[in-house]
């Protein structure tokens, strides 16, 4: 994790071009929808990626001090990365807000009184949701899933979210299920998982966040595991790109639609059962813009029959942020709403009837949007469609 010094440099290519405000689509001719939810929500410059680039810019000039209205302004961003996306110059804005918001916790101004709780309970039981640490692995008591210690090459990080949320443990639930039936050697942590840190880091909580990567980095290389796979976009994004600038990591990092594509190419997973769904896709802000991983859940998609895939309007790197991360939900729970509550239009826009998508947190998220507005839309984890397929 780099300071902020370090990054000045790109601080200072920002040309005010405003690029970042909006977002690519395979129709130009028909122009750029928004591409920035902060600047949409806020309609003022300094909450678009070129006004955040001024307000650092003027801070490292020394033209600005540090207080409260600053941490406002940087604190609404769900680090989305559009701005990344779309700048000519190749700014890595996301990593500069990352670092300013460490100078903002080192100030006492950061990160806000909403996120404390999330921060003290990521301190006290290894996870964001107040929940003890053996309850991590219930959601895998009536199956066959084995520990790792046990022995296997792949370790499935399942993650806090999809260990905690009772919603959402069927995402891990058919995970495991889908391991077993492709005849994956896998296994997990248990109680012994620990959060990879993402929250921590993208609130600028960097010394917790610190003590916590490194510590789950040692874990993992003693492993022995060849592949680590997980089901979060945020884990995989922290795990994959900002573990290895803490300390080697040994083991290679996979998402779980990286992982299932995969088996799909090699003829480890085959589909038998047909599923007759009309789908459209949501890229996580951290698999696509973050990763550019936007084919291999849609070749996953595509592999299985009777399922038709159609684009929202907004997809791959170019997606609408979902408004969950960088500590949004947790501070601005009505504003993410209100984002992924566009998303949820977006998608009903294709014909679709079901949104997929492959994080949890943007599975949280978009819920609750489509529950806020009322919508008939089904939301879905790429890996329940996978499950019925086998």
């Amino acid at each position: 994790m780099k300071q902020l010094e370090e990054l000045a440099p790109f601080v200072y290519t920002c040309i005010h071009c405003k690029f970042c405000q909006d977002t690519w689509t395979d129709e130009p001719d028909k122009g750029f929808p928004e591409g920035c939810p902060a600047g949409k929500k806020f309609e003022w410059e300094a909450f678009y990626g070129s006004g955040r680039m001024q307000i650092i810019r003027a801070y490292l000039d020394g033209d600005l001090d540090l207080d409260e209205d600053v941490a406002d302004i940087l604190y609404k961003c769900s680090c989305c990365g559009n701005c990344k996306v779309q700048c000519d110059n190749d700014i890595p804005t996301v990593d500069i807000y990352e670092a300013f918001r460490a100078k903002l916790v080192e100030a006492g101004l950061g990160s806000l009184p909403a996120h404390k709780p999330l921060v003290t309970s990521i301190k006290n039981y290894d996870n964001p949701w107040q929940q003890p640490r053996s309850g991590r692995a219930r959601w895998a008591k009536k199956l066959d899933v084995p520990d790792i210690k046990k022995g296997g090459n792949v370790l499935y990080y399942v993650g806090c979210t999809a260990s905690y949320d009772p919603n959402l443990k069927v995402l891990a639930e058919n995970t495991a299920n889908i391991f077993n039936k492709a005849g994956v050697n896998f296994g997990i942590q248990g109680k012994k998982e620990r959060c990879c840190g993402s929250t921590l880091m993208r609130m600028g909580e960097r010394e917790i966040a610190l003590e916590l990567a490194k510590d789950n980095i040692q874990t993992f290389n003693n492993l022995g595991v060849d592949t680590i796979v997980t089901s979060c976009a945020g884990c995989f994004k922290t795990i994959s790109q900002d573990y290895p600038e803490i300390a080697e990591l040994t083991p290679e990092v996979l998402h779980t639609v990286q992982f299932l594509d995969r088996l799909i190419q090699e003829g480890n997973l085959e589909f038998n059962n047909p599923v007759n769904m009309k789908v459209t896709y949501h890229d996580p802000c951290h698999l696509g813009k973050h990763n550019e991983v936007t084919e291999a859940p849609r070749n996953v998609l595509k592999a299985i029959p009777g399922l038709e895939l159609v684009e929202m309007k907004r997809h791959g790197v170019d997606s609408w942020c979902c408004g969950a991360g960088g500590g949004v939900r947790t501070a601005f729970l009505d504003w993410a709403t209100e984002a992924a509550a566009e998303r949820v239009k977006e998608a009903e826009s294709t014909g679709a009837d079901t949104l997929v998508s492959a994080c949890p947190f943007c599975y949280q998220n978009i819920e609750t949007a489509i529950k806020s507005i009322g919508s008939n839309m089904k939301m879905i984890d790429i890996v329940e469609i996978v499950e019925k397929a086998l």
